[in-house]
């Protein structure tokens, strides 16, 4: 049953889960905990503020929706296609219940004046929008690393070293973004890529070690 669903895209998925997902993340948002615990380490504070990361901050969000509509309109195989999907709702829904089972937040930002110039600007912004709280692990940073590996590991891509590479600088400065606009912590930061090592190994682990050529097509 599963292997023959398993066996189209089922592009519909996508918008299914998002909906939910974003319902379950207003809920989220708007629940007052009775506790929040709020998350610092040394390294924070050695991490000076620098508003000039909020760009590769904000080329987070055409970053992953370029992905999702490359695996969803374009990328013919229907296995890596699902590994994909699978990492992002995984990791999405891991984030949800740590959440809601471990309220957290931090309280890195600095204090920002108006019109100092367009980039603090653009860190106000995404203050005013964004909360301080739920954000361990850093979703940012997780769906950061599904994409890049997803990338990575498509067998469509591997002769295109040059974009792979890209790839995984731009994903290393929207990482390190996180903690330089002070959007995270690092305790942030380093579980978002812990969350994603374990999806990883779940999701890749009868392929690891193995030729990207021998990979099967489809599941």
């Amino acid at each position: 049953m599963l292997s023959r669903f398993f066996s189209k895209k089922r592009l519909w998925v996508i918008p299914l889960y998002y909906a939910l997902y974003m319902a379950a993340f207003w809920a989220l948002e708007n629940h007052t905990p009775q506790r929040l615990h709020l998350l610092h380490t040394v390294l924070d504070d050695w991490i000076p503020f620098c508003e000039y990361f909020i760009l590769p901050y904000l080329l987070w969000f055409p970053f992953i929706g370029a992905a999702v509509g490359y695996f969803a309109l374009f990328h013919r195989n229907v296995r890596e296609y699902w590994q994909f999907c699978l990492s992002m709702a995984i990791g999405l829904t891991l984030f949800l219940l740590i959440s809601w089972l471990y309220p957290n937040g931090q309280n890195l930002r600095p204090a920002l004046a108006a019109g100092e110039n367009i980039f603090v600007d653009l860190v106000r912004m995404i203050y005013q929008v964004d909360t301080s709280t739920n954000v361990l692990p850093s979703m940012h940073v997780f769906t950061t690393m599904a994409v890049a590996s997803s990338l990575d590991r498509c067998r469509s891509l591997k002769k295109y070293r040059g974009f792979r590479r890209a790839v995984w600088g731009l994903s290393i400065l929207i990482i390190l973004s996180t903690l330089f606009v002070k959007q995270h912590s690092a305790i942030d930061m380093f579980s978002g890529i812990l969350l994603y090592g374990g999806i990883y190994w779940l999701l890749y682990r009868k392929e690891i070690g193995r030729q990207p050529e021998l990979q099967a097509e489809n599941l």
